[in-house]
């Protein structure tokens, strides 16, 4: 016998996006709901989430809202509430911008580094905490020249 041993979920990203749309189908097949679609713009808070539970969490959740969805198309609504957004933030930052102007790179890197410093490090949490997927924080990360270990 050869063991296969695969890397958890949340440490596999890329694959989230094609396990969604698979169980998707799967479902809709299985529970009799094909018209049923998923938005492409509601696929990033999959990729948001750690997925402790690994694949069988991924598709059991998959399975709920197939069941759920009382709508041709799922909404952000449908998903359960550990996958939304807890808040944008939007209005509590209260900036003043200097007369000179701000650079908005310099801004977004000042933010990188303040999420990762509040995550002790953890780049799911800061992307987390910045509501974005590990892969655009690693990517932005890489982009201002920010460790990425």
């Amino acid at each position: 016998m050869i063991p296969i041993t695969l890397p958890p979920l949340r440490d596999r990203v890329e694959d989230i996006g094609d396990l969604v749309k698979y169980f998707l189908e799967s479902n809709k097949r299985k529970l009799g709901r094909p018209e049923l679609t998923l938005p492409a713009a509601l696929l990033s808070y999959f990729t948001r989430y750690s997925w402790p539970g690994n694949i069988r969490e991924l598709e059991n959740v998959m399975e709920r809202i197939v069941v759920l969805s009382r709508t041709a198309e799922i909404t952000l609504a449908d998903l359960p509430e550990f996958l939304r957004p807890v808040h944008t933030g939007i209005g509590t930052l209260n900036l003043q911008l200097p007369p000179e102007g701000i650079s908005l790179e310099g801004l977004e890197k000042e933010l990188i580094v303040k999420a990762l410093e509040k995550s002790g490090g953890n780049q799911t949490k800061a992307a987390h905490y910045l509501d974005l997927s590990r892969k655009t924080l690693i990517y932005r990360m890489e982009k201002y020249g920010l460790r990425v270990d």
